[in-house]
């Protein structure tokens, strides 16, 4: 099996968007699809967010070992943390004491669109309240594509009517 087409970086937020949604078992089979080919992935911030017991969080941490990219010793992707970081020091909470996923999802986005990777990174946040601390301000900053859970879904299964 090569490489997909497309590498989806998935916030907690979309993440969290499935449960209670009316197609949550129809998202989570589609999900199930991407996660066999490849296409779905996410720092390991992510699942340290993910602490609500719920059947779509049940489902995202039985394919854990399938979804988290580990880049913890890649100097790249480090570098890419700090430049999302340096950039954006409202988005990583470093005055709240709380360490949280999303500058590590942009950088992971970052680090694999500059090794040539097409990525767009999913999260489920609107920029209209605190735009720096969103990832779609993040994410048009360093030339990622950025769409939500439901718009990711439209893009690989056009059929389904999302």
């Amino acid at each position: 099996m090569g490489q997909p087409e497309v590498i989806y970086v998935v916030d907690t937020s979309s993440w969290l968007r499935i449960e209670g949604h009316p197609d949550s078992n129809r998202i989570l089979d589609r999900l199930g699809q991407l996660v066999e080919r490849g296409a779905i992935s996410a720092p390991p911030e992510v699942f340290e967010e993910l602490k609500e017991l719920s059947d779509a969080v049940s489902w995202v941490k039985q394919h854990k070992e399938d979804i988290v990219r580990r880049h913890m010793t890649d100097i790249e992707y480090l570098l890419a943390v700090g430049q999302v970081q340096h950039a954006f020091p409202a988005m990583g909470g470093a005055t709240s004491g709380k360490n949280k996923a999303d500058p590590y999802v942009v950088a992971l986005g970052k680090f694999m669109l500059d090794a040539g990777t097409r990525c767009v990174v999913v999260a489920n946040e609107t920029i209209r309240s605190r735009p720096n601390r969103k990832i779609p301000t993040a994410c048009a900053h360093f030339g990622l594509e950025c769409h939500d859970l439901i718009g990711m879904l439209r893009a690989e299964f056009p059929e389904d009517g999302w």
